[in-house]
């Protein structure tokens, strides 16, 4: 059942909402089985929220953050959803049938099964539809470039990437998401602003959340990260290096 003082103040007043949720990012809002039918939550701050059985129909979610939501089993019949974040959320069991302004790019980036109700003319992605094992050595052969990770696995709001390294990242920390780094092959050097680690080939190091960090590989490197879907790989930093929305491979 939702968190009664959750649901009050999201329904009350959702400016108030969003500011409590920048505050205290480690939050988890609880509205599971709640009934925000007709609401208005345009905007609205739902990153990693439970909102799984709720009754979101009718609901205007235009431009809201639901990266690494819970919507299992969520009814989003009519729901408006322009601009929507759906990054890594769970979708598996949610009725989509008639939901306005969903493409299938947001459909892409998120979990789902084959209860999920689509809109007419979008397409289950090939990663809702079964178990699979992912050959690694196959994966790395279908790329070439450097820092820019790919999505190869995804499970519970969090996902498997995997991404080839040369030279020096940009330094940078992730305010809400801790990462694991496993090289797969070379050598991985770690920066902290006070030590660093290297890093050799079959061993991981986790960084947590708020460490600032920086990669280097002096050769290249063969890395799998494995880190919450809302994870940017330039966390608090924007340049040119920066991937939004990372390529799935299939």
């Amino acid at each position: 059942m939702a968190n009664a003082e959750h649901l009050d103040l999201i329904r009350r007043d959702l400016d108030t909402w969003n500011r409590l949720r920048e505050a205290d990012p480690g939050m988890v809002p609880d509205l599971s089985q709640s009934d925000l039918s007709k609401a208005d939550l345009a905007l609205a701050n739902l990153s990693g929220a439970l909102l799984n059985d709720a009754n979101l129909v009718l609901a205007n979610l235009r431009g809201a953050d639901l990266r690494a939501a819970d919507l299992t089993g969520a009814n989003l019949v009519g729901a408006r959803l322009l601009g929507v974040d759906l990054v890594g959320a769970n979708l598996s069991g949610a009725d989509l049938s008639t939901a306005e302004d969903l493409t299938q790019e947001d459909i892409d980036q998120t979990l789902g099964d084959e209860r999920t109700a689509l809109p007419e003319g979008l397409q289950k992605p090939p990663h809702w539809l079964g178990i699979r094992k992912v050959n690694l050595k196959a994966a790395f052969a279908k790329f070439s470039d450097h820092w820019q990770p790919r999505i190869v696995g995804d499970l519970h709001g969090v996902q498997v990437k995997i991404v080839k390294l040369l030279g020096e990242f940009v330094w940078h920390q992730h305010d809400d998401e801790d990462e694991l780094f496993l090289v797969v092959k070379g050598q991985l050097l770690m920066r902290f602003r006070d030590r660093e680690i290297r890093v050799d080939e079959g061993e991981f190091l986790i960084v947590p959340r708020g460490v600032e960090h920086q990669s280097v590989a002096e050769r290249e490197c063969e890395v799998l990260l494995v880190e919450p879907g809302t994870t940017v790989n330039t966390g608090n930093v924007r340049d040119e290096r920066t991937v939004l929305q990372p390529e799935r491979l299939d």
